[in-house]
């Protein structure tokens, strides 16, 4: 039995190693006009899927060469299992890029490898990655959590600068361990120790949601990124998380970050721009309760040797199971205004203490709707962008009230909204033309209106002259002198009447 036991075993062994070598001996460059892709091959060409592909070892498809475009078509990328994915090295992954420029992946479902998409620079040359884009495509359950901690990813991008990830749900990817490189966050964005990468790269409209850690993370000196229009839920670690002390000048906006565990935002380097965001129903109970996955704080600028000079704007920041907005006490310069929120520590809007604005209370949504109506109030949005849409939800039926104006698709604008100077939306415009850009929730619209009543129905102050006092001249008034005046008249005219008989 025990000799059975072990020729089954190596049978097993055996098959494994057939697979792996019949899938290496076989790989070879691809794309249109080279050959058919095909599990692990190297793609040399713009590549269209054709059907769905099944890659149970090594890389799906490896990145050969600049300039080309994979096209999934909505076809899938199937790891079948990720394997162990242990370490910090390169784990497989559906599509692994090593410092190829101008690569675009789209329309493309990767699943159940160590990382979804992997972009690496060359750490031997020390060339980073730019003008990757990745759009489109459906990246999940990525990763492993057991054995040894991992550094897999659903998007793992090193070194990588001037590069777009949009229109993506990056999704219930995994990872093990507690170091900030440490696997399991959506998407992954880490610099260079020179540097050089990490740089000016856009997230934009990708839903993030239920991965093992953060939905974004950045980490070694990643500067000047947008994280823009993103639905963020779900996370394990928090929503956001610029998580290195030297993450800089990156300007996050227009996000719905919500319901995650830990932070909503955790802002851990300097100079950085938080506006118009919603940060809600954040939640305590995360697994990583380090500084970052404490305690569902809303937005949370708490390293003490980086969160410095920071500016929070105009974010709606409400129902967080722990502070809304919290700044630790050694982090110095950190400045917002126009915030909505019900909590803080360590931090003030400018000219009040703690939020500008509180969280919404009961407030007649009709009637507000009406009054925005009449006051001449104007809602500038589009139907493509979603923090319009989410305007539009704040009141549901009573938005047929408000004077909406749609500003309709990036390559045909409505000349209303050119007109109007209408830059980002959406853009509330009050009647005498000040632009209040973002979402706005109906406590701050409400403040808006009553503001802007209360300034029409104070009283208009005219300057006006007060009438010149009459004068009466009396004869005890009369200046010395004047008297005598009607008397010289009559001798003057006496004389020259006797001169001239005098000359007749």
């Amino acid at each position: 039995m025990k000799l059975w036991k072990r020729h089954i075993g190596l049978l097993v062994v055996t098959a494994l190693l057939l697979i792996f070598l019949i899938g290496t001996a076989n790989a070879k460059d691809c794309g249109i006009g080279v050959a058919d892709c095909e599990c692990g091959d190297t793609v040399v060409a713009d590549w269209t899927f054709t059907g769905d592909l099944g890659c149970p070892t090594g890389h799906g498809l490896i990145i050969g060469t600049d300039n080309i475009t994979i096209d999934g078509n909505s076809y899938g990328l199937d790891g079948v299992t990720p394997g162990e994915c242990a370490g910090m090295g390169v784990q497989r992954s559906g599509i692994y890029n090593k410092a190829h420029h101008n690569v675009v992946i789209k329309n493309l479902e990767i699943k159940k490898f160590c990382n979804g998409i992997y972009l690496r620079f060359d750490d031997d040359a020390g060339n980073i990655v730019c003008r990757n884009t990745i759009d489109g495509c459906d990246i999940h359950h990525n990763g492993n959590d057991s054995g040894g901690d991992t550094s897999t990813h659903g998007i793992k991008m090193l070194g990588v600068s001037d590069s777009i990830v949009k229109s993506c749900k990056v999704h219930h990817n995994v990872g093990k361990g507690t170091s900030c490189e440490s696997g399991g966050n959506g998407i992954f964005l880490m610099g260079t120790t020179s540097g050089d990468g990490g740089k000016r790269n856009l997230i934009t409209h990708n839903e993030i949601y239920e991965n093992t850690k953060g939905g974004f993370l950045t980490k070694m000196k990643p500067e000047y990124s947008n994280v823009t229009h993103n639905k963020i839920w779900g996370n394990g670690q928090g929503g956001i998380i610029l998580r290195c002390r030297k993450s800089a000048y990156h300007i996050i906006e227009f996000n719905e970050v919500t319901e995650n565990y830990g932070s909503g935002i955790f802002i851990g380097g300097p100079d950085n721009i938080v506006r118009y965001n919603i940060v809600k129903t954040n939640r305590n109970g995360s697994a990583y309760t380090g500084m970052v996955g404490k305690y569902g704080i809303g937005i949370n600028m708490g390293r003490s040797d980086g969160s410095f000079g920071n500016r929070v704007i105009s974010n709606d920041v409400c129902g967080n199971a722990g502070v809304d907005i919290e700044v630790c006490p050694e982090c110095s310069g950190n400045t917002g205004d126009e915030n909505t929120c019900d909590s803080v520590i360590n931090y003030n809007d400018e000219g009040t203490a703690g939020c500008t604005y509180a969280c919404n209370k009961e407030i007649d949504v009709e009637n507000l709707a009406k009054e925005l109506s009449t006051q001449g109030w104007v809602l500038y949005g589009a139907e493509w962008c979603g923090f319009c849409k989410k305007q539009k939800e704040e009141f549901d039926d009573a938005f047929e009230f408000i004077n909406y104006v749609d500003c309709g698709p990036h390559d045909n604008p409505n000349p209303a909204c050119i007109n109007a100077g209408i830059g980002p939306i959406p853009d509330w415009v009050s009647p005498n033309g000040t632009h209040y850009t973002g979402y706005h929730n109906l406590t701050r619209l409400a403040q808006l209106a009553s503001a802007y009543r209360v300034a029409q129905q104070a009283p208009t102050v005219t300057p006006t002259l007060s009438p010149l006092p009459s004068i009466t001249v009396s004869p005890t008034s009369t200046p010395p002198g004047f008297t005598a005046i009607p008397a010289i008249i009559g001798l003057l005219v006496i004389y020259m009447v006797s001169k001239r008989r005098r000359e007749e």
